[in-house]
């Protein structure tokens, strides 16, 4: 009996160092759809940098916290209804892969559209992301 009880605590450890990079993620989305830039900005690295995926072509969108910051000011800006949901998650260890389910409205119009979102970490923080072109959900 001790046995079995000393597994599962082993096992419930095990999963909850494995989902901390999806709370840091989930949290970081959380922030985003709030406009809460600085609660975005506590979960990047300061050397974070924020890339799209098109075709054969990377573009690094952002090259630093403060750069991120800035860009995502002007963003909210620009798409104040803008909105991600996570439809898909899982790790690899430092590595958290979502499908992402972007929304937001033009001229009254509502739009949608998915990607895959690639997140690596490192002590905690986000270090890099990638954007994979959007698709219809």
């Amino acid at each position: 009996m001790k046995f079995t009880a000393f597994f599962s605590a082993v096992f419930v450890c095990f999963s909850s160092i494995a989902d901390e990079p999806k709370s840091i993620v989930k949290e970081f989305v959380a922030a985003f759809n709030e406009k809460n830039v600085a609660a975005m900005l506590k979960h990047a690295d300061p050397k974070i940098r924020w890339m799209s995926i098109q075709v054969n072509e990377l573009t690094i969108e952002a090259e630093s916290k403060t750069a991120l910051g800035t860009a995502m000011q002007g963003y909210f800006q620009s798409v104040p209804s803008a909105q991600s949901e996570i439809v898909n998650i899982f790790t690899n260890q430092n590595f958290v892969s979502t499908i992402e389910k972007a929304t937001w409205s033009n001229n009254g119009v509502a739009k949608s559209q998915c990607s895959i979102g690639v997140y690596e970490l490192k002590n905690d923080k986000i270090l890099n992301v990638w954007y994979y072109p959007a698709q219809p959900c």
